[in-house]
């Protein structure tokens, strides 16, 4: 719970004017966002992917990668430009407050975070394989 807690202290909240990019495709990937209200493009190629609802992280696989890094240094590429849509607002944690919190003794923090982030991946997929059943049944009439 304590970790919780300042993990909460550690956090950045915005609200983006025109557009914010979160990540950029390709570019090393520093922070952890959730976005709180509005949506989020995620763009792959510069071609709009999918569309992401609030309180979806984004981020997730590369916090993952850092958290099992040695001295959380690995900062993997982000897979897609994500930019939060005009009026959105989101959270923003740096994955060093992420590790950080894990290397405390006797914490089951970064056990529940990598729980946490398994699970997001897995809606994930199960989304994706949704709607290219999707699309190939309107291909297919």
């Amino acid at each position: 719970r304590a970790q919780f807690s300042r993990l909460l202290k550690l956090s950045t909240f915005a609200c983006s004017a025109e557009g914010d990019v979160l990540t950029v495709q390709g570019e090393p990937l520093y922070d952890l966002f959730v976005p709180i209200n509005g949506s989020v493009e995620v763009r792959v190629g510069g071609a709009v992917a999918s569309t992401l609802p609030p309180y979806q992280l984004v981020g997730e696989a590369s916090l993952l990668e850092n958290l099992q890094s040695p001295r959380g240094e690995t900062h993997p590429p982000a897979r897609a430009t994500v930019v939060a849509a005009p009026g959105s607002c989101y959270v923003r944690w740096p994955q060093r407050a992420f590790y950080e919190l894990q290397q405390e003794e006797d914490s089951d923090f970064g056990y529940a975070i990598q729980l946490m982030i398994a699970r997001t991946l897995s809606e994930k997929l199960s989304a994706a394989r949704l709607s290219q059943r999707e699309s190939e049944q309107k291909l297919n009439t």
